[in-house]
């Protein structure tokens, strides 16, 4: 059997990979900065083989393609990634005949009311409609995204968003690079929609609560309107697509979308997920007062 990872360097790609090189199976990289990816996974080997090049190229994509026997889609946010990511499912179809495995997120639809879910519910109805034998991966959202607001909350102890009662089943990164692996591994939990979350659905201000009792000071989520949110991004450069993507989160999971708990880690990878305690205590030092 011999995979292909797309967007190899992300957290959750990152994580499938390491898996999969300790057991040794014939790995195939697609990826657009070859150093980076070398740093990471080390020089090509016999069981480690790098494409690299742009994602829409299709040169690039039918020597990727060509052969493999499952392929994971994990590419991160960007205003391409819808345009990437149809063209990738199309070039399976044309070079391949690989199981797909595609990371989307939780209450993904193409009918959301905000982008993220939106985009990916289009994704996945692109993915189906393709005929393709494929495996969705649905996570919460990443503990890691709260590193986001590391520098914020080192500075002044505080961070700001709009979600001020909405419950979070928040997941580590690594949880959905084992449950990626696990699929991969075994051909009988193909073929499946799989919701991830972490083991427990908190509030930001209850996690404001476990960052304070972790750094051992008092830590505040404040929360805001979505006017002030934006003001703040545009102070701190961020584009004006990235904070409609951010703004749309928020109210998705102030709506509920991501306060679900599910079972689907351990019944994958025989593991409980990793707690949000066990993130902040790796991660303190990224919240320390500056």
């Amino acid at each position: 059997m011999t995979v292909l990872v797309v967007g190899a360097t992300g957290k959750v790609a990152g994580q499938l990979v390491s898996n999969l090189q300790n057991e040794d199976i014939p790995l195939r990289l697609l990826v657009r900065n070859g150093e980076k990816a070398k740093k990471a996974f080390g020089e090509e080997t016999s069981k480690l083989r790098y494409v690299i090049g742009q994602l829409a190229d299709e040169k690039v994509l039918e020597v990727a393609f060509s052969g493999v026997d499952v392929a994971f889609l994990g590419l991160g946010t960007s205003q391409e990634q819808e345009a990437l990511e149809r063209g990738l499912i199309d070039a399976v179809g044309r070079h391949a005949t690989a199981h797909v495995v595609r990371l989307s997120v939780l209450a993904s639809n193409a009918e959301a009311t905000y982008e993220v879910a939106r985009r990916h519910g289009a994704l996945d109805a692109h993915l189906e409609k393709s005929g393709l034998s494929h495996t969705l991966l649905k996570p919460s959202y990443f503990m890691s995204n709260l590193l986001l607001a590391a520098a914020s909350i080192s500075s002044s102890s505080r961070w700001y968003g709009a979600i001020p009662t909405g419950l979070v089943a928040m997941i580590d990164t690594r949880d959905v690079g084992d449950a990626a692996a696990a699929v991969i591994r075994d051909p009988s939990l193909r073929g499946s929609s799989y919701d991830l979350t972490g083991p427990q659905a908190v509030s930001l201000p209850e996690a404001a609560e476990f960052i304070s009792a972790t750094v051992g000071r008092s830590v505040q989520y404040v929360s805001t309107d979505e006017d002030a949110l934006r003001k703040g991004y545009a102070a701190r450069g961020v584009p004006a697509w990235l904070a409609d993507y951010a703004l749309g989160i928020d109210r998705g999971m102030q709506a509920g979308d991501h306060a679900k708990v599910t079972q689907t880690v351990r019944t994958l990878t025989g593991k409980p997920p990793r707690t949000l305690q066990a993130f902040l205590a790796e991660n303190k030092s990224a919240f320390a007062p500056v």
